[in-house]
C-alpha cells in the first residue's frame, strides 16, 4: 500500500497511536543451540531477500520527501514524520547490523554498511529538525544518495552470499 500526501498528513495529525497489544506465550518455546539458530536464520534470510526492492528505496524516499516538503509544517509535524520514517529506518538498520554480526563475524563489512545507513538516518532527523524549526527546506539529497549506496552494497553482498 502507499499513502498520498493528504493521507500521510492525516495520519501524522492524529493525537494517539492505535493500541498495539502483544501477547507472548512461552509454553511452546523450543531451546536450540546457537549454531542451529543460525542455520534456521539463514533459511529465513534467504526467503526474505526475495522480497527486497529491485530499486533503491532511498531514491524513492528522497523524491517523496522533497515533494511533501514536510519541514514547512513546523517542528512538531517534523518529529512525527521523522519518527515514522527516518527513525524506523535507522532502527531497522541498527538491528540488521546486530543481526549480521551475530550471524557471522565475516559479515562485519556488511554490518558496517548498515551502521552507515543508521548514522545518516540520525543525522537527517537532526538536520530536518533544524530546518523545520525555521520552516525551511531540508536538503537531504546527499545523505539519501549515500544511504542508497550503502543499501545497494548491503543487498549486493547478501544476495551474492545467500541466494
Amino acid at each position: 500500500h502507499s499513502l498520498g500526501a493528504e493521507d500521510a498528513h492525516g495520519i501524522l495529525q492524529t493525537r494517539e497511536l492505535p493500541l498495539l497489544p502483544e501477547l507472548v506465550k512461552l509454553e511452546h518455546v523450543q531451546h536450540r543451540s546457537t549454531e542451529e539458530l543460525r542455520k534456521l536464520s539463514v533459511t529465513v534470510l534467504q526467503r526474505t531477500l526475495a522480497f527486497c526492492p529491485k530499486q533503491d528505496p532511498f531514491a524513492a524516499f528522497a523524491a517523496r520527501l522533497a515533494q511533501d516538503n514536510v519541514t514547512q509544517h513546523g517542528l512538531a509535524y517534523w518529529h512525527k514524520y521523522a519518527f515514522a520514517t527516518l527513525r524506523q529506518c535507522g532502527s531497522a538498520f541498527e538491528l540488521a547490523r546486530d543481526y549480521l554480526q551475530w550471524l557471522d563475524p565475516a559479515l562485519q563489512p556488511i554490518a558496517e554498511e548498515c551502521e552507515q545507513i543508521a548514522h545518516h538516518s540520525k543525522t537527517l532527523i537532526l538536520k530536518g529538525a533544524r530546518a523545520a524549526n525555521g520552516k525551511k527546506s531540508l536538503d537531504a539529497k546527499d545523505a539519501l544518495q549515500a544511504m542508497g549506496a550503502h543499501w545497494q552494497a548491503v543487498i549486493n553482498a547478501l544476495l551474492a552470499r545467500f541466494v
